[in-house]
């Protein structure tokens, strides 16, 4: 389910970058109909596929108030830097997983090449928060960036071992190779 589309960042390998897609809300009614509607239909638990679900913090938490009384387990995508303070009462509502495109464990890549304006350094910290609070964090990388060196590549390796080695199995690793499309 999405509850907004588009976003304001421009991240060089987004399709937003490319479309200039402006940040649109459904309201929150519309979702809670849709939500409640999919449970009934056999649906066991909810995926919020915004790409800023917490963009809005006000905004979550008048969904989460309209569906207390339906609860369901859901997962959300986020940015690093958009993560909410009260996470012990997101998982009270229901979430169990957040997913977030790190893209790179180089902060050259993640500034130069891919314009993420996010902080490799808050990866680890952010994802003890979530551990914390019994979330499952995702974090996704791409590889084969334009302007990738073996070194940025390194500095991937070394964080997605970083986190193995300080969260076990308790984390979900995606990776992605870069595949430009024409236009």
């Amino acid at each position: 389910i999405m509850t907004s589309y588009g976003c304001p960042y421009r991240c060089r390998f987004c399709v937003n970058a490319i479309e200039h897609t402006p940040l649109v809300y459904r309201s929150v009614d519309a979702v809670v109909n849709e939500i409640r509607q999919v449970l009934k239909l056999g649906a066991n638990s909810v995926a919020f596929y915004d790409e800023l679900f917490f963009a809005k913090g006000k905004r979550i938490d008048e969904l989460l108030t309209k569906l207390e009384e339906t609860p369901f387990p859901w997962l959300a995508l986020s940015r690093i830097d958009t993560i909410p303070k009260d996470l012990a009462t997101l998982r009270n509502h229901g979430c169990e997983e957040i997913h977030f495109g790190i893209e790179s464990g180089s902060q050259r890549v993640i500034d130069e090449v891919i314009n993420k304006k996010i902080k490799v350094a808050n990866v680890i910290p952010v994802f003890q928060r979530l551990m914390d609070a019994n979330i499952m964090p995702r974090a996704s990388f791409i590889f084969g960036m334009p302007g990738e060196t073996i070194d940025d590549v390194k500095q991937t390796i070394y964080l997605i071992m970083e986190m193995a080695e300080k969260f076990s199995n308790h984390f979900v690793i995606n990776n992605f190779f870069f595949y430009p499309v024409p236009n």
